[in-house]
């Protein structure tokens, strides 16, 4: 993994929180509202979470698989994802765009855009917070998914990734 772009990348979550986000979880058609980015939930083949797309005329949009079998938080994580990937195109740090026009997918960028996801959709210090505060609750999983707008898996993996379980 790049840890520049993944250090840019997380720096940016931050950087809409203290700028934009008002509370959680976070309302990410307001993200892309503000980025000048185009939000769209269409169906798609099932191998397809989401892609971001910048056309030859400079319109950026993020399109969101909505077929039935994608639940609501795999979608905001899909959604959280493809804005980092708008991100790094509008900063200028793209550094798999040679593969991406290719349909490949850069495994360093696709991993840094997931630490941004899980940065934007759940702020460790806020995570942290509330995993102190509700962690003897038999369902603090559930809870706190439902709280960020995640998946149960989303939140596990972000919970070890941060070292609190």
């Amino acid at each position: 993994m790049n840890p520049m772009l993944t250090e840019s990348l997380k720096e940016e979550a931050r950087q809409i929180h203290r700028q934009l986000v008002c509370g959680l979880p976070v309302d990410l058609r307001e993200v892309c509202d503000c980025l000048g980015v185009d939000y769209h939930e269409e169906p798609m083949p099932e191998r397809i979470d989401g892609m971001f797309v910048q056309t030859e005329d400079g319109g950026k949009h993020i399109f969101v698989n909505n077929i039935r079998s994608k639940m609501k938080g795999r979608r905001r994580f899909s959604c959280a994802h493809e804005i980092g990937h708008a991100i790094i195109a509008i900063r200028g740090f793209d550094e798999g765009a040679e593969n991406r026009q290719l349909g490949v997918r850069d495994p360093v960028v696709e991993r840094a855009c997931n630490v941004f996801a899980a940065e934007l959709l759940m702020p460790d210090g806020v995570l942290k917070e509330m995993w102190n505060q509700f962690r003897r609750e038999i369902d603090v999983l559930e809870q706190l998914a439902k709280w960020f707008g995640v998946t149960t898996s989303a939140l596990s993996i972000r919970l070890k990734e941060l070292g609190i379980i």
